[in-house]
């Protein structure tokens, strides 16, 4: 989200505001905002300044401050419509971001996660007030409504959104994420007509990579996600994207449940990781590298997988009654209560993939 050039006004804060969009242009987050800072210096009571001190302190991950800035921003313009907007984006990165969303029922997030994300969706229905045409304002409430499980509030911003500019990508992009996890063909045709207007769109790429996971198309999945990191190298979401997409579709063995480590996966990633090309499976290693390595895949607690197996199978015959029968049934209940709770996990893990699909 940028301001506008030509409502700056002083021509310090022109000069600072232009200076600090060529930084942002070309990722140097840094310089940009030591640029603001002496900008500040000069030109305290320019609201647009505080409004990009705000979106560059949110990009370095300093929220108390980009949260301050976007205070003052709204304190010397509070009728201005763009001051809400970034007021409620750094409400929510303060407040919102990191917490995770846990569910009393299956469409009701906890109270605790309503009370904290209030204050950031005031602050955009106040933006809308003041300009009901803030298509900026429609597509974050419609991202946070979306995040919070208020599927049909958040269609309807997106929609609003999309009337005022029909062409808004984030709008288009959010309601393919909205229909990803029960039409992801839906999902994706959005996602190709937005990238039939702009090929080099790497949001467009990232949404394009999930649509294509959902749609048991792994393969093409990752080159998808490949080739989003490509074409912006610098990208921390598009590079994150990538490595969700490997775990998704060649996950370690530490990722499922012991029984099925010990044979289907490690099986099922070979022959995938054999239709790959050379250079993918590079980069497949290499992301598979930097996660932490798991006790579950040390060699010695193979072993041990193994000699239960055929302890299982031959301590029962081997071992004369009345201990023999016992041990027999001994196995057969750590059998079982093992394949229950391998079972119990798989269920819970499509249910919690489908949420974070969108589904």
């Amino acid at each position: 989200m940028t301001d506008s050039v030509a409502d700056i006004g002083p021509d310090d804060a022109l000069v600072s505001s232009q200076r600090v969009s060529a930084l942002l242009d070309l990722g140097r987050t840094h310089e940009a905002a030591g640029e603001l800072s002496r900008a500040l210096a000069r030109s305290p009571d320019a609201p647009v300044l505080w409004r990009l001190m705000s979106l560059v302190r949110g990009d370095l991950n300093e929220y108390p401050e980009a949260l301050e800035a976007a205070r003052r921003a709204v304190a010397l313009s509070p009728d201005e419509s763009r001051s809400q907007v970034v007021l409620s984006v750094a409400l929510w990165n303060a407040q919102v971001v990191g917490r995770r969303l846990t569910w009393v029922f299956p469409h009701a997030p906890k109270s605790g996660v309503v009370a904290v994300s209030a204050p950031a969706l005031e602050a955009l229905r106040e933006a809308l007030r003041l300009d009901p045409h803030n298509t900026e304002a429609h597509v974050h409430l419609a991202d946070f409504l979306l995040w919070l499980n208020r599927r049909a509030e958040a269609k309807r911003h997106y929609e609003l959104a999309l009337q005022d500019d029909p062409g808004n990508q984030d709008a288009q992009l959010g309601l393919a994420r909205l229909t990803l996890g029960r039409r992801p063909a839906e999902a994706e045709r959005r996602v190709r007509s937005v990238l039939a207007e702009d090929p080099n769109s790497v949001p467009a790429m990232q949404m394009l990579a999930r649509t294509q996971l959902r749609r048991k198309q792994g393969k093409d999945a990752l080159d998808t996600a490949l080739a989003a990191v490509r074409l912006d190298p610098a990208n921390a979401g598009a590079q994150q994207q990538f490595r969700e997409t490997v775990h998704q579709y060649l996950p370690l063995p530490s990722s499922e449940t012991l029984m099925t480590d010990s044979a289907f996966v490690w099986m099922r990633n070979r022959w995938r990781l054999a239709r790959l090309s050379p250079e993918m499976r590079a980069q497949v290693r290499a992301v598979h590298r930097q996660q932490p390595r798991s006790v579950w895949r040390h060699p010695a607690i193979r072993v041990l997988i193994v000699l239960l197996v055929l302890a299982y199978t031959a301590l029962p015959i081997l071992v004369p009654p009345p201990l023999g029968p016992r041990l027999e049934v001994l196995f057969r209940v750590v059998f079982f209560a093992a394949l229950a709770i391998g079972f119990v996990a798989a269920v819970g893990r499509a249910i919690w993939k489908r949420r974070a699909g969108g589904g």
